[in-house]
């Protein structure tokens, strides 16, 4: 497996004025109870004038994990509250660490993913393993075992969102697939 570790941890602050109420800063966020991934960030919203005025590395795009909010790390219902409820965030953010993996398809694929069905977001997100390619490679490669919660973010070259990984992975034969995952699990 190619892997490209994540770099480190960053914090971003978010504020703006109580009277604006703009849901979540302009941020669609994914709970996966472990942490929340940055589905899309909306122009002309916090979020975007935010990454407007810093350097890209420190910018909060689609695919991000948020690690913390306020002081909040165990508990990601928490951390939703204060995206909703409050003018003012510090958020620790983390770019994922990515690996990629070649299986062969032949039938199902013995996966079951989460938001599969969304327009928004950069990536599958793998609910379970069972029999198929995906649970032949962790046999196969322990090394670099794919886990629940991993995020398939793309395959045979196509990313893009959700609907467009399904049918990119609906293929027979050799797929070649990038697997992105929050490297604070």
């Amino acid at each position: 497996a190619n892997v490209r570790s994540a770099p480190p941890p960053f914090t971003i602050e978010l504020e703006h004025d109580e009277s604006m109420r703009e849901e979540s800063f302009g941020v669609l966020v994914f709970d996966d109870g472990e942490a929340l991934e940055v589905l899309e960030v909306r122009p002309d919203s916090t979020a975007a004038a935010y990454n407007a005025g810093v350097a890209e590395p420190m910018q909060l795009r689609p695919g991000d994990f948020i690690l913390s909010t306020n002081g909040i790390s165990d508990d990601t219902k928490l951390m939703m509250g204060e995206w909703r409820n409050k003018h003012k965030l510090s958020c620790e953010v983390r770019r994922p660490m990515t690996f990629t993996i070649k299986i062969t398809k032949s039938g199902p694929l013995g996966v079951e993913v989460v938001h599969g069905h969304l327009e928004k977001g950069v990536s599958l997100v793998l609910e379970s393993i069972s029999d198929g390619p995906f649970s032949k490679w962790n046999q196969d490669h322990p090394e670099a075992c794919v886990q629940r919660l991993d995020r398939i973010v793309g395959v045979n070259g196509c990313t893009g969102g959700p609907r467009k990984l399904k049918v990119a992975l609906s293929g027979m034969g050799v797929l070649e697939v990038t697997i992105a995952r929050n490297p604070s699990r």
